[in-house]
Order: structure tokens, then C-alpha cells, then sequence
């Protein structure tokens, strides 16, 4: 539930002795792992862990801690992915597991939402002047989960090589253009209600453009 903590216990035997631990932990949103802040992510650090370093190896140990479901989590289902690092930023251990966070239902007016089914096809279309010349154009995506923009693949980033997006390089400034593209909604993204963050950038990475608006995923 939102306003809650969730509590988490793992027991492992390291293979090396271990100086140093750090905690890292992810919710798959697809198969894209989004970084879940840890208040206390230096393990060595943490008296509430259960863990005193260093570790010695072939001898178990067991990681304790607790988080905080915030109220800003949206409601969705997915795996979380939790590893520990030593001090080669090699992997100690790494476990995946379900999880599951009820943390109320964003509600959007009917017109506002983009419904789309998985497996199918998204098609975007915007027009935009640009404020300067420009030789290059590049597309990003992403999906606003917790506030933190989560990168979605495009077949085609590059817009002024793709032949289909209606955008002719270079850019002249004060001209009126109109891009379009597909994006393809996999079958093993996760049915979700998220704000889409879309935005076309120049040769030095400045915004041309940039535009978010809320989406679901059926």
C-alpha cells in the first residue's frame, strides 16, 4: 500500500572474501531496469543491514532493510531486480523477484489519454518552427515513472535520415515543420498509466522541441 514500508530480507554466501557492498535496485518496466533510490545503498555503512564487513567467503550472510512507498507511486505491477556490488563494482549477487504497489489510480479525463494495445502501433505526429538553423536532429522518448524519465527505444532516432518523418535537414530558422513516426508498443511492455516525455534535440543536444502528455498502455 502507498504510505507504507516494504520490508526485504536476503540471504547470500559470497564466493570472494568482500571489503565493500553497495545496494542497487531496480523496477523492470519491460525489460528496462528503472534505478529505485535506497536511502542507506552502502551496505557497510548501515547498522540495520545485518551485515558487518568485511565478508568472508563461503559464509552467509543476511541483508535486511526497509523502504518507503511513497504516495507518488503510481499503481502497477512489476519484478524488481536487486543487486549488490563489492568494491570492483563487480556483482555480488543479483535476485529478481514479483512485486506488487497499489499506490492509488492517476485519473485523467477521457480525451486526455492515448489508449493503446499492446503489440501495436503508436502513431505520433507534431508540427514546430525551429528558432535557429539546424544540420541535425535527433528523437527521444521516454516514460515518466516515479519522476524518473525512463529511455524507450526508437527504431528510427535519427530524423533526419529516416525518409518517412517528413523533416528535410538541415532546419531553417523560422520555418514551420511537421514530424511523424511510429513508435511500436511491445507485447511485454507493462499494462500502465504514464506521462510520455517526447522531444526532438539538435546537433549539441539542445531542445528544438519537447512535449509530454499522459498515455496508458492496454
Amino acid at each position: 500500500m502507498r504510505d507504507s514500508e516494504t520490508h526485504l530480507s536476503i540471504k547470500f554466501i559470497p564466493s570472494v572474501d568482500v571489503s565493500k557492498i553497495e545496494a542497487h535496485a531496480f523496477g523492470l518496466l519491460g525489460d528496462i531496469p528503472v534505478p529505485f533510490p535506497l536511502e542507506k545503498p552502502e551496505v557497510c555503512k548501515d547498522s540495520s543491514s545485518g551485515i558487518n564487513c568485511p565478508l568472508k567467503k563461503d559464509q552467509e550472510v543476511e541483508y535486511k532493510a526497509t523502504f518507503f512507498v511513497e504516495k507518488t507511486t503510481p499503481a502497477l505491477s512489476l519484478n524488481v531486480m536487486w543487486d549488490f556490488r563489492n568494491e570492483k563494482d563487480e556483482k555480488i549477487i543479483c535476485v529478481k523477484f514479483p512485486n506488487q504497489h497499489w499506490a492509488g489510480i492517476r485519473k485523467y479525463r477521457s480525451q486526455d489519454v492515448k489508449h493503446r494495445m499492446q503489440d501495436a502501433l503508436y502513431d505520433y505526429s507534431r508540427i514546430f518552427f525551429a528558432d535557429k538553423d539546424i544540420t541535425q536532429v535527433k528523437a527521444r522518448v521516454y516514460g515518466i515513472l516515479i519522476d524518473i524519465p525512463v529511455p524507450f527505444p526508437l527504431e528510427k532516432p535519427d530524423v533526419c535520415k529516416d525518409p518517412d518523418d517528413g523533416v528535410s535537414c538541415p532546419l531553417h530558422k523560422d520555418q514551420e515543420y511537421h514530424y511523424t513516426t511510429t513508435l511500436f508498443v511491445q507485447k511485454n511492455f507493462p499494462r500502465v498509466n504514464v506521462d510520455i516525455k517526447w522531444e526532438l534535440v539538435n546537433e549539441k543536444g539542445e531542445k528544438i522541441v519537447c512535449i509530454e502528455f499522459p498515455a496508458r498502455v492496454e
